[in-house]
């Protein structure tokens, strides 16, 4: 689904951003914007829409994430995943 290059380039936009200053409050006001975009899509049923706002907001999101603190959110994905896993009943391999 997201391949080493998406993530290359994620993290090259999060680098310039801290280079301009970009900062969180920005990324946040945009984040919300795209978030209310997939919302609409979502609500129209809308496939093709729905899955542009997705990658919208996964792409801000992703630079959000350059303005906080990395570890902190590399331990909530542990957990949130974790707590998936649990609730769906996976099993380790």
């Amino acid at each position: 689904m997201i391949t080493e290059y998406h993530y290359k380039l994620i993290k090259k936009i999060g680098e310039k951003n801290k280079s301009i200053n970009l900062n969180y409050n920005l990324i946040k006001l945009k984040l919300i914007e795209e978030m209310a975009e997939l919302t609409q899509a979502l609500l129209k049923n809308d496939e093709k829409n729905t899955i542009e706002e997705c990658v919208d907001v996964w792409i801000v999101l992703n630079q959000l994430g350059f303005t906080l603190d990395k570890s902190e959110i590399e331990k909530m994905i542990d957990y949130k995943l974790e707590r998936t896993k649990e609730f769906l009943g996976i099993k380790e391999d």
